[in-house]
């Protein structure tokens, strides 16, 4: 929710934003395949021209598809097309992984890993689950 409130600071202000539910992006982007029609133009708006980028629930594509095998293609996605084209500018990754860059690290391998240390801020946010007390 913090997350879609700075996007939407930051719409009012009028830079460009763009949210979207990571494992629905990796799968359009290995469906369509990147440089099919004019799939290139547009991931290379979103990762290159958009002001603030969220990406929500990443780690997910994995159980969205059934832990298939495709955290190498999401490393690549992640590695080559946001990780190097985003380092400068405002994104936004989130994850309910409990270990933080430790299970970035265990997904995605060590390149992955140290891009993310060295360019991101790692905020982690701990609270008991309210779904846990039937709230």
């Amino acid at each position: 929710m913090l997350g879609v409130e700075i996007l939407k600071e930051a719409a009012r202000n009028g830079y460009s934003t763009y949210y979207e539910f990571y494992p629905v992006l990796f799968e359009a982007f290995t469906r369509r395949g990147y440089v099919a029609d004019n799939t290139k133009d547009d991931y290379d708006k979103i990762f290159h021209d958009t002001d603030f980028l969220l990406l929500d629930e990443l780690v997910k594509e994995s159980d969205f598809f059934n832990g298939q095998g495709n955290e190498v293609a999401s490393a690549r996605l992640l590695e080559m097309n946001i990780l190097k084209r985003r380092a400068s500018k405002p994104t936004i990754i989130i994850s309910n992984l409990e270990n933080g860059l430790e299970d970035i690290k265990k997904h995605y391998g060590q390149y992955v890993y140290s891009m993310m240390k060295h360019n991101f801020d790692l905020i982690s946010f701990k609270d008991e689950d309210f779904r846990e007390n039937g709230r």
